[in-house]
């Protein structure tokens, strides 16, 4: 029956040529969606790494879901140390942040911000900002009480270089405390959100206004490529040992909920219309066959007649789908993989797309080159349930085939 269902498909081979190649491009654009997507959610997740500040983020306790003012880390150096020395840590940054308000000297305006103390340096394997510079010096020079801000924020309080800076906060002994700055520098990321709340002072100007006595807010942690974040967090918990007594360490999915919670959906997203592409050519398939059928109706009950059960008359059919199904993915496969052998190496530009950057939950994606990635699982788990749709699709037309009159199916003429 193999045999016969091989021929039968070579005798039509215009039908099964067009069956094929819509099996096999819906492959390739399956297999394809979920690379890119991949590669893409891999982009995502370093920008929330670097936008978050770490891999793992130390805090006082409950630091981050209360932004308190007094919760500060008072005796960093000795933490910082430790985690430093842990397995897999490829960079670490202290930090000073507190909520503050901003005004104008002349008061033409005020905006709520984020006011970051930071080493520039030990910043540049996170969110290096400076990479946004559109005006001045980026927390260079003498002037220690230099800040630079977002271009929305400039706008919004009327300011330029040069110009004065009231910053109005409570400081870490919980008391209401105003610090005066001079306009040094501009970014503008491209994220209106962002734009609108970055405040930026050196960090020991931070540490004195803020009378931290020395102390910081957070130290973010790097991880090595490729090392997972519960492992980072991990290690430093180890390395720390006591000192973790009053701490919190958090990964940034842990302090990110909405971005990882987009990610998922996205993702979900993308099967999603993947498979509504399956639902469609399922359909033609389904059609396809059917009509194949009904033309071999004498055929059919010529091989009834001849003794042939209907079981074995409806499997025939079924046959002709698998070999099909099979060749069909099998090029498609091919393909995906000629695909992906070069957007891997050259990538895909989604700026020509969406523009040069854009922004998701406040993390800034401005290298939108997407290389795509293979998850073997997932495209092997797509290939069996790609071909149990195909199957499921000739059903119908193989319960047909047996439900053929031998007497009546050989009185009809093809």
């Amino acid at each position: 029956m193999w045999k016969l269902a091989w021929r039968q498909l070579l005798r039509n081979r215009a039908r099964s040529i067009i069956t094929g190649t819509a099996i096999a491009l819906a492959v390739l654009l399956f297999l394809m969606s979920l690379a890119l997507g991949d590669g893409m959610y891999g982009k995502m997740m370093d920008a929330a790494e670097r936008s978050a500040g770490g891999g793992v983020l130390i805090h006082a306790e409950g630091w981050w879901k209360t932004r308190e003012s007094t919760r500060v880390l008072l005796d960093p150096a000795p933490v910082a140390a430790a985690a430093k020395g842990a397995p897999g840590v490829r960079a670490l940054s202290e930090r000073v942040v507190f909520e503050a308000v901003l005004t104008s000297a002349a008061n033409e305006g005020f905006a709520a911000a984020t006011l970051k103390g930071v080493d520039p340096e030990a910043e540049k394997p996170f969110n290096d900002l400076s990479r946004f510079l559109v005006k001045g010096t980026y927390l260079a020079g003498d002037d220690a009480r230099t800040i630079v801000l977002g271009k929305k924020l400039t706008e919004d309080l009327s300011v330029d270089l040069g110009d004065r800076i009231v910053v109005r906060f409570t400081d870490a002994k919980g008391e209401e405390s105003q610090a005066l700055f001079r306009l040094g520098g501009v970014v503008a990321t491209g994220s209106a959100d962002i734009d609108r709340t970055v405040a930026l002072v050196r960090l020991k100007t931070a540490m004195d206004v803020t009378h931290t006595d020395g102390g910081v807010t957070q130290i973010g942690v790097l991880g090595a490529k490729g090392l997972a974040l519960d492992q980072l967090k991990g290690s430093l918990q180890r390395a720390l040992g006591d000192r973790t007594q009053g701490l919190e360490l958090l990964t940034w999915r842990e302090a990110m909920p909405e971005l990882v919670g987009f990610i998922e959906m996205d993702g979900n997203m993308n099967i999603l219309f993947a498979l509504i592409i399956f639902v469609v050519v399922a359909f033609g398939i389904a059609n396809t066959f059917l009509m194949s059928v009904m033309e071999r109706v004498r055929e059919l009950g010529l091989l009834s007649a001849l003794g042939v059960t209907p079981r074995r008359v409806g499997g025939l059919v079924l046959r002709e789908t698998m070999l099909l199904a099979l060749f069909a993915m099998g090029l498609g496969y091919a393909l995906a993989l000629a695909a992906h052998g070069y957007l891997s190496t050259h990538g895909l530009d989604y700026a020509q797309f969406i523009g040069n950057d854009f922004d998701v939950s406040g993390v800034i994606m401005d290298d939108l080159v997407i290389y795509t990635q293979i998850n073997a699982p997932r495209w092997i788990f797509t290939g069996i349930a790609v071909f149990a749709m195909i199957v499921l699709s000739a059903l119908y037309p193989a319960w047909r085939a047996t439900r053929l009159d031998p007497s009546q199916a050989m009185r009809t003429y093809e």
